[in-house]
């Protein structure tokens, strides 16, 4: 079975490393330098990643203080520090949290008796994400955290099909790991209850359900021993929740910007809004609910923008469509009592938590990824064939172009860096200077 799963992977794993190949060595931007110190803390205090000061925001503070993410990311970037002036060991990294996440959408496609050449393609739909492949050329948490977030629910169902106690382990420990990645992962305790109640949905069963479920629900236990263990000792530290509170509920317009950014993202920059229109157009237009939401968004998104003085009737309407979208997915889902739909569906929404942050950008949605690129194969199979592959194909090409593209300009935006940190920053540094450089 493994074999199998592993040769049906080989297409996906193969696009990723010829498209992420000549990025290897691209530069470090923005956050990535966060997660790199922390890293480099580790060396020397490995159970304290954060248990250091930083001057971010023109004055020291506990890097503790300003991480709302566990010490999983620092411990997997270690590698990457190690090799000196070298960021290949980061971007390798994520190319593998890649390819796990593609193994093990895959093997999800299976379990849901998704037939070939369908579940193979659900790993090249992933893949094809463009913000999957922008985060994948960073040394941030969001790919990773979307690989132990898929390949912990995939043993989770693995755990409910054969109820061997190893699976449920395995399956508590990843998600656990994913949560302190990223911590709105914790919403998989949620979908995965959704998930295994099996092809038609019922609230009825949950009552019985609680051994199935002990996975999931001890996931956040491992997190919060994991997270207690690994505390900054300092007398003035902080933790993951107050460092989320910290960049939290700053500003009523941040919740409203956050709330339009969701359905946005889902058309524009994670290749699943657009191709789910053209599969279900027909049945969208039919659909009262969802044309009066689309609706409901498109006006919303528009009063949003125009309160921010940045009114764009394009954006309202790309915001209307993915509301059309979400709600199709799940409406359909409930209509039809089908609780894999259902499940998925909850899946695009695990970034709601994030909406009282600062600002809720694409990188949030990488973690649902591989429930976007299930759902696309689940309705291509229901689909004329010679529709369902012109539109695969269509995704597929755009979105790759795209994700290129983003990371085509990061890395000439790494540059910027690089050429700062050689011209500046080096020479005043070894004359006894302090040197401010601001890498955004």
């Amino acid at each position: 079975m493994r074999s199998s799963i592993i040769k049906s992977a080989l297409p996906a794993l193969l696009l990723s490393f010829i498209i992420l190949a000549p990025f290897l060595n691209k530069g470090f931007t923005i956050d990535d330098p966060f997660f790199l110190f922390e890293a480099r803390h580790a060396l020397t205090d490995p159970l304290h990643p954060t248990a250091f000061e930083m001057t971010l925001h023109c004055y020291p503070e506990r890097v503790s203080k300003l991480a709302p993410t566990g010490p999983i990311m620092a411990w997997l970037l270690v590698p990457a520090v190690l090799v000196a002036n070298n960021e290949l060991g980061a971007h390798l990294m994520q190319l593998v949290m890649l390819w796990i996440a593609v193994f093990s959408t895959i093997s999800i496609a299976r379990a849901f008796e998704i037939k070939e050449p369908w579940s193979t393609l659900s790993g090249v739909i992933l893949v094809a994400m463009p913000t999957v492949l922008a985060m994948a050329g960073t040394a941030m948490p969001d790919v990773p955290a979307m690989a132990f977030g898929v390949a912990g629910i995939e043993r989770f169902i693995s755990w409910n099909q054969t109820r061997k106690f190893s699976q449920a382990t395995l399956s508590a420990t990843l998600v656990g790991i994913g949560i302190l990645l990223r911590p709105h992962l914790i919403v998989l305790v949620v979908i995965g209850a959704v998930l295994i109640n099996g092809p038609s949905f019922s609230l009825s069963p949950f009552r019985n359900r609680l051994k199935a479920l002990t996975p999931l629900i001890l996931a956040p236990v491992i997190s919060f021993v994991i997270a207690l263990i690994t505390k900054d000792p300092a007398p003035d530290s902080g933790s993951i929740s107050s460092s989320a509170l910290k960049y939290s509920f700053n500003s009523v317009s941040n919740i409203g910007s956050n709330v339009i950014a969701l359905p946005i993202h889902w058309v524009l920059a994670m290749a699943f809004g657009l191709p789910w229109l053209a599969l279900r157009w027909q049945r969208i237009l039919w659909d009262r609910l969802s044309l009066l939401l689309a609706l409901l968004g498109t006006f919303t998104t528009a009063i949003v923008l125009a309160a921010m003085q940045k009114f764009s009737i394009t954006l309202s309407i790309v915001s209307g469509i993915g509301v059309a979208v979400l709600c199709d997915v799940l409406s359909d889902a409930w209509k039809r009592r089908d609780s894999t739909q259902l499940g998925l569906g909850l899946w695009l929404l695990i970034a709601l938590p994030t909406v009282p942050y600062c600002h809720l950008p694409a990188k949030y949605l990488v973690v649902s990824a591989p429930a976007a690129a299930l759902l696309l194969v689940r309705e291509m199979v229901q689909v004329e064939l010679k529709k369902a592959w012109f539109i695969l194909c269509t995704t597929v090409v755009v979105g790759i172009g795209l994700g290129i593209a983003i990371l085509r300009a990061d890395e000439t935006f790494t540059r910027i860096g690089r050429r700062a940190a050689i011209e500046l920053v080096a020479p005043n540094v070894a004359s006894g200077q302090h040197v401010w450089y601001i890498g955004h």
